[in-house]
């Protein structure tokens, strides 16, 4: 079997995975029933350059193939080991990353009506929706929680929600939570000034409008930044401070 990496990873044949492993988590079982992951031998073999929070394993997935050569594999019982740590490896990979959602809406569904703004007659109830992040970077201390409309405003975007100042292990903001200053949130400034969270009103007969939620990871304390900052002014303090972020988006329209 020619196994390259770069275009076969997701490829390897149903004999090769499905037959022998038909999950990740039997290949894994499989991979720790031949060697064990914490041994000496493994780590001293961990290729430079390799990320440690991966199964020692992985470390042989350059050995298969880093620059696209290809590898024959014997047809013995390590041809289905061999596919299986590639499965279970980008897998894991994959799955380290930065994790946002949200248990209010699902990404691309519908936001309800009681996130909806309760001012100028919009029919909304303006609760802040709930927010969860997972897995976030290495060195983060606290996150940032955006809420904006790039449709808003003929195109231009509108900017609903402003919370920042968040400690990172918090791990969510509920329901209703951050609607303003305090409980250890800071809430900036929306669209229309106000320290804040503004629900969606969009206009009346407009197509579904698009709000994305966003959580972004810094390296600063969690009472780094002033109160009262926009959007903005926000990115611009975040420059060179934020390690990384994530969105879900829901529709609102009216």
């Amino acid at each position: 079997m020619d196994v390259s990496l770069n275009r076969y990873i997701f490829n390897v044949t149903s004999n090769d995975i499905t037959g022998h492993h038909p999950d990740a988590l039997t290949a894994w079982s499989t991979i720790k029933s031949m060697v064990n992951p914490e041994s000496p031998r493994w780590q001293s073999r961990m290729p430079e350059g390799i990320r440690a929070d991966l199964p020692a394993p992985c470390a042989y997935i350059p050995l298969i193939s880093l620059a696209g050569t290809k590898m024959k594999l014997a047809k013995t019982r390590f041809a289905p080991l061999a596919g299986a740590l590639l499965y279970v490896c980008a897998g894991s990979a994959l799955a380290a990353g930065m994790q946002v959602s949200s248990a209010s809406f699902a990404d691309g569904g519908t936001i309800p009506v009681l996130h909806g703004n309760n001012t100028d007659a919009c029919g909304g109830k303006g609760v802040t929706p709930q927010v969860s992040w997972l897995n976030l970077p290495a060195g983060t201390k606290s996150v940032a929680v955006l809420l904006s409309d790039p449709d808003g405003a003929m195109g231009l975007g509108v900017s609903h929600w402003v919370a920042y100042n968040i400690a990172a292990e918090r791990g969510q903001l509920k329901e209703g939570e951050a609607q303003a200053d305090g409980h250890g949130a800071t809430v900036g400034k929306n669209v229309r000034g106000e320290k804040i969270y503004r629900g969606p009103c969009p206009g009346i007969g407009d197509a579904p409008h698009h709000y994305t939620l966003t959580v972004i990871a810094t390296d600063l304390p969690p009472t780094a930044l002033p109160a009262g900052l926009t959007r903005e002014e926000l990115m611009s303090a975040l420059k060179g401070h934020a390690l990384g972020g994530q969105s879900v988006i829901g529709k609102y329209s009216r």
